[in-house]
Parts: C-alpha cells; structure tokens; sequence
C-alpha cells in the first residue's frame, strides 16, 4: 500500500520570518491524523493493517514531511516505523517491503518514486 506524504506547508512568517522545516500544514496534520480511521478495528473498515511502515528519511524538508504524516498512523496502530532509508535508496526500499511480513504501507516522496 502507499500514501501519498503531506502537502508542502504554506510559507507564512514566524517570529523569526520562517516556518518550522519538515512540519505539515494544519490541514495536512488533520488528514494524517484522520489515516488510522481507515484500518481496522474501526466499523467497516476493509484495508488490512499494514505490519510494517516505510517512509522516506533524511533531514530534508520534503522527506521529513513523509514520516510526519505517518507518525499518528504507527501510533495508534503500534506499527512499527522504518524512516531510515535516504532518498536514492529506492532499491533497498522495495527489498525491504518485499521481506517484510504483509501489509506494508509506504509513503515516499514523490519525485524519487521510479517511473513503472
């Protein structure tokens, strides 16, 4: 399964004349925290539990967007994370769900995801 990482927050100021890197937007912080309704044991839902978690790591803006929107996912589901594989590692990303136990759940960062 994959998801598709929180928008690019608006650039608003802060105090210091900039936003907090990496940190989605309220309505993206709201639509990651709605991801948890859509598994099991909620009424009706029909996706499986995803066992494992992927997301895309390293210290840039638009990959730590990745982890924050599946941060209350693993949460509440007590999934474990796996945020530690860089951009440029989609071959190891693709080993790694293929010998994990199923469901896994991926969210990359768009522009790394390979043409199929």
């Amino acid at each position: 399964m994959a998801v598709r990482p929180a928008q690019k927050p608006h650039v608003r100021g802060t105090s210091e004349g900039r936003e907090t890197p990496g940190i989605p937007a309220s309505r993206e912080r709201r639509r990651a925290e709605e991801l948890p309704g859509l598994f099991p044991p909620v009424g009706g839902s029909t996706l499986p539990r995803p066992v494992l978690v992927l997301a895309t790591g390293g210290p840039r803006e638009a990959v730590a967007r990745c982890r924050h929107t599946v941060k209350p996912l693993t949460t509440a589901l007590r999934t474990r994370l796996r945020g530690e594989l860089a951009l440029g590692t989609e071959k190891t990303l693709a080993c790694a769900a293929l010998a994990a136990p199923m469901p896994v759940l991926g969210c990359w960062h768009h522009a790394a995801i390979p043409p199929t």
